[in-house]
């Protein structure tokens, strides 16, 4: 990884965090439990959303790592970087999530920040400390095809600004408690 590249992503983290932070501190249980519609997720479940999926990405990413590397990463993950930093941004088009990062069990507001804290604090030691050719090692996404292990670390904070804005649509919406 160079280190721009280690700049933006730990930029990023630190900006996802302190945004994700100032969104849910304070909320009350009732607040965390509604939803303006029946389809749409509480601010708790996508707060274990968030949880989940950054374990889930990290992992992943130490996984690829372990592997060997792909001679045909360049090819296969060639200007992914700027359709993740397009697309995840923008919440015109929703998506749904994979099974597996459903949030089927949403902890305590105490659990989910302490948690997310967790979580992070591992996450930004692995961008600062990782010392091996992310671009080199791919996987696939579900939705955006192959990516590399760098654009995965990427896809991690702007994965959580996309929910950032959809906590803020849920605490924005009419019927939201105060």
């Amino acid at each position: 990884m160079t280190a721009s590249d280690r700049e933006k992503v730990i930029s990023l983290l630190e900006q996802s965090q302190r945004q994700f932070s100032e969104a849910i501190e304070g909320l009350g249980q009732a607040q965390c439990a509604y939803r303006s519609t029946p389809d749409c997720w509480s601010v708790g479940e996508v707060a274990a959303h968030l949880l989940l999926s950054e374990t889930v990405f990290l992992d992943a990413i130490q996984q690829m790592l372990a592997g060997p590397p792909d001679p045909d990463w360049l090819a296969h993950s060639a200007g992914r970087t700027e359709v993740l930093e397009k697309v995840l941004l923008d919440r015109s088009q929703r998506a749904c999530s994979p099974d597996m990062l459903l949030p089927r069990h949403v902890p305590s507001h105490a659990e989910v920040l302490a948690s997310y804290q967790q979580a992070r604090a591992r996450t930004l030691a692995f961008a600062r400390d990782i010392d091996a050719p992310l671009h080199t090692h791919t996987f696939p996404n579900p939705f955006f095809g192959v990516l590399n292990a760098y654009q995965w670390l990427l896809y991690i904070p702007l994965h959580n600004l996309r929910h950032n804005q959809q906590i803020q649509e849920i605490t924005n919406a009419p019927g939201f408690p105060r």
